[in-house]
């Protein structure tokens, strides 16, 4: 490390452990600025850089070309020679490190050499990079080395089995490197959420661009059980009732003065190391930001908003938005199992915790003051649970995968998950003095190269093998799985972009199967390493302690999970051309392995004289096998393949329609797994979706082949049933209402969909009511936002579909249109059940026909 910068703001204590949470850049200082938590006092410790960092960037031009080219000392303070190890080219390189005054000047270094190396990284995180600083890990400050180091200190309950240590040390120094990360506790420290309340006025929401709307209330909750209302009182409001018994742990204050109402918030904000909110940072803290500036109070406001990356931070504290969280997709499938579907706080609440937001019968407008707090309330202690359910999981998840990728907390909760293997990947670069790469240089040195023709419009290479299923109903289906089948191929079959058509003559005969590349077998990949280290540590060690029981199996499960969402997402990055370190014959040769694999199990297994009545990328469907022929093709994929099998799930039935990944399975305890079928989409109105689930119920109640062709005589009954419901108007708009998101600002839309058109009608509603003037769907819509879900029903009018909100007595249902849905729902279904959909819909039989 570098000797201490005299003059900076360094109050970090000796002895002491500081918990690493974030960094920016600190224009006051021109460096880094760190935000450290005290754990032992809760606070935040805000340092500016100890050492001598500076901006930089990298250039194959010599010292003397750089300064024959005359730049001004504004742009370039110095420069110097530094040695990098460029994988992509398979040499050691010299290179010239040019370091600027600003971070802000790297850009313009750029504009002028052209080719510059490592200019695009964000200062802050390039400062944790080249210190090897960890995110989510604790510090001290040695004061006599002048340097930061890890006090050690772990959870003594989880244990590293000696088999699996001895097997992860064959990862260039990944076990040193990363083992803290899983062991080292997670401290207990202050948490506070935060919801407001404002005036409006009717079809008007308030805007941070337009902060006229008086903040009404601000509720707050901690981790400490602590709820604050924060209230303004208005002559106009009554005070209502107390509502329950939940009035009596709440401290509210009252003001007359929204200036000092605001004055105490920020007061509070000051006071926590870590305050989330959910979308606080488009609405909740712009909002109170800006209206603290009209109000003449801002000095005050803790709140520091980036408009430009639509961000808001805290002057001593940290800021997680929990709906960017939580509208990550990684997030919501690997660790959370897909439980919600809509990225509102409410679906969200109700679906993980089992409680949504209050439902209101009147607007906000409309409340009293104490419908209006425990509302608010309400909201805000949701928000805080979301953060710390189930013994804290989503917080020790981020810590984790904060950690894991080297990535500070209030950046990972903001990001894709791109950006976290991003980071992940640049810190190993640095960590080995490796050059990391542009993305034009492996574009033009790799990508030139494509074995495969891609099948599916839009992609670059040929995708996953899927094997046509053999339609119908099956007892005893059991299905083999490849635990993370592409992160496995990319560590079993060392992909990353040096090693991919590398130079050495004697790798061209190592070749990946179907395809005309080959893959380095001299030296190991960082991409395959890094990826194979994870995979393995999740697999060998978390896996098997997750399923244990013990005091830390909590831990171990959010360990494992943490792990899950990195793995299962890091192929679809790789396999991304928005990705910077993308390659494409490594994308392609993934996949290419995968088909060999898939298509080399299911002629292992119908060598064994098992029936394999579906495959679909990772896994097979094998009818009746014997466990003997399972532990027989498992042993076999390790062996040949290199790639593990495992027994995924056992159906008591399934059935297979015609259509490819559309199916649905009966597991022996009558659970119902269903996939594609369109029945389950969040889009299909509710009649239908109760309708799918009333049918499957009734399927997932048979036990033999006896009980479901009984069954489905039944299902032939109620499914004419709602036919019949349907041409006699028994369903209500709402039964017929389809819901879809704005993506999207309304007027970016080109194609003018169902839910567009249905939004434009909305907008020109509220555009009516504010301005008495006609729409332009030219000008940015006011009332319609992006994120947001529109509710609209299938009618006969010039759109052939009018919004929920405007339905009238007058609007005709498209009968016509719904029965096709119907159609559609059910075909892939009820192909597989011999049902004559037809026959159904026009009512043409009786029920004893049903039964003969």
């Amino acid at each position: 490390m570098s000797k201490i910068k005299p003059g900076n703001n360094f109050n970090l204590e000796a002895n002491k452990d500081y918990l690493l949470l974030s960094t920016v850049y600190d224009a006051k200082s021109n460096g880094a600025g760190i935000k450290f938590l005290d754990i032992k006092k809760g606070k935040i410790v805000y340092i500016t850089d100890p050492f001598d960092h500076e901006p930089y960037c990298l250039s194959s031009e010599s010292i003397q070309d750089i300064k024959a080219r005359n730049i001004s000392s504004r742009t370039i303070k110095r420069l110097a020679t530094i040695e990098k190890r460029d994988l992509l080219h398979n040499v050691d390189s010299t290179f010239t490190q040019i370091f600027t005054p600003t971070p802000s000047e790297v850009p313009k270094v750029r504009e002028i050499l052209g080719e510059t190396w490592e200019s695009r990284i964000k200062y802050h995180r390039n400062w944790l990079y080249d210190q090897q600083l960890v995110p989510g890990r604790k510090y001290r400050w040695n004061v006599e080395k002048k340097e930061f180091f890890n006090p050690g200190t772990q959870n003594s309950d989880l244990t590293l089995p000696t088999a699996v240590m001895t097997h992860l040390e064959k990862y260039e120094g990944l076990l040193n490197n990363f083992i803290i990360d899983f062991t080292q506790e997670i401290p207990d420290f202050p948490i506070l959420s935060c919801d407001i309340e404002t005036e409006y006025t009717e079809n008007q929401i308030p805007q941070a661009s337009d902060p006229k709307h008086r903040i009404t209330c601000i509720c707050f909750s901690d981790n400490s059980n602590g709820a604050f209302a924060l209230v303004l009182e208005r002559e106009e409001v009554e005070k209502g009732q107390e509502i329950d018994n939940d009035s009596q742990s709440i401290d509210i204050v009252r003001f007359k003065d929204e200036a000092d109402l605001l004055k105490r918030a920020f007061e509070i904000l000051d006071n926590y190391p870590i305050c989330v909110t959910f979308n606080g940072d488009n609405f909740d803290f712009p909002y109170l930001n800006e209206r603290a500036r009209e109000l003449k109070v801002n000095k005050f406001s803790p709140i520091i908003w980036n408009r430009r990356n639509r961000e808001c931070t805290l002057r001593n504290g940290i800021h997680l938005d929990l709906y960017r969280f939580y509208q990550n997709v990684a997030i919501r499938t690997y660790a959370f199992g897909n439980k919600y579907q809509e990225t509102n706080l409410n679906a969200i609440a109700s679906a993980l915790l089992g409680v949504g937001k209050i439902k209101l019968q009147k607007e906000i407008a409309q409340l009293t003051e104490w419908e209006l707090i425990h509302y608010c309330v309400r909201d805000a202690k949701i928000t805080l649970e979301l953060l710390l359910f189930d013994n804290k999981t989503p917080l020790k998840l981020i810590f984790v995968l904060s950690r894991i990728t080297r990535t500070p907390i209030d950046d990972l909760t903001r990001t894709a998950v791109s950006n976290w293997v991003q980071s992940l990947f640049y810190s190993e670069h640095r960590r080995r003095q490796y050059l990391i790469p542009n993305a034009a240089d492996i574009q033009k040195e790799k990508n030139i190269f494509r074995s495969s023709e891609a099948i599916i419009k839009g992609k670059k290479y040929k995708g996953a093998t899927v094997i046509d299923p053999v339609p119908g109903l099956h007892f005893d289906v059991t299905v083999l799985d490849f635990a993370s089948l592409y992160p496995s191929i990319i560590s079993a079959f060392n992909l990353s972009y040096e090693t991919i058509l590398c130079n050495h003559s004697e790798c061209k005969q190592n070749k990946v199967p179907q395809t005309n590349y080959w893959v380095c077998q001299k030296e190991r990949g960082i991409i395959a390493d890094t990826i194979g280290f994870i995979k393995d540590v999740r697999v060998q060690w978390l896996k098997p302690e997750s399923k244990k029981k013990s005091i830390q199996q909590d831990y171990y499960k959010i360990l494992e999970r943490s792990l899950k969402v990195l793995i299962n997402a890091s192929y679809g990055v790789l396999g991304s051309d928005r990705f910077l370190l993308y390659c494409l014959p490594v994308a392609d040769a993934t996949t290419a392995y995968g088909r060999d694999s898939i298509e080399r199990t299911i002629s292992k297994a119908q060598s064994l004289n098992i029936k394999v009545l579906y495959g679909d990328t990772d896994s097979v469907f094998l009818l009746s096998p014997t466990q003997e022929q399972i532990q027989e093709i498992i042993n076999w994929s390790q062996e040949s393949l290199g790639v593990g099998l495992e027994v995924e799930k056992t159906y008591r039935y399934v059935v297979l329609s015609q259509r490819k990944k559309n199916y649905f399975g009966v597991y022996p305890n009558s659970e119902i797994d269903v996939k594609g079928l369109m029945g389950k989409k969040r889009n299909t109105p509710q009649f239908l979706q109760k309708a799918f689930k009333n049918v499957l119920k009734r399927l997932s109640e048979v036990k033999s082949e006896p009980e479901f062709y009984a069954a489905e005589a039944r299902v032939k009954e109620y499914i004419g049933g709602v036919y019949r419901k349907l041409e006699k108007g028994k369903y209500s708009n709402d039964d017929l209402a389809i819901s879809m998101q704005m993506t999207q600002p309304l007027h970016k839309y080109a194609v003018n969909a169902q839910h567009v058109k249905a939004a434009w009608q909305l907008e020109e509603m509220f555009q009516k009511q504010r301005h008495n003037k006609p729409l332009n769907k030219s000008v940015p819509a006011e009332f319609i936002k992006s994120g947001r879900f529109i509710r609209f029903v299938k009618t006969k009018n010039s759109d052939r579909v009018t919004a929920l909100e405007l339905m009238s007595q007058k609007s005709k249902i498209d009968i016509k249109a719904y029965r096709s849905m119907i159609d559609t729902i059910f075909e892939q279904l009820i192909g597989a059940l011999d049902i004559d959909l037809e026959e159904l819909s026009t009512g043409q039989v009786n029920l004893m026909e049903f039964f003969s």
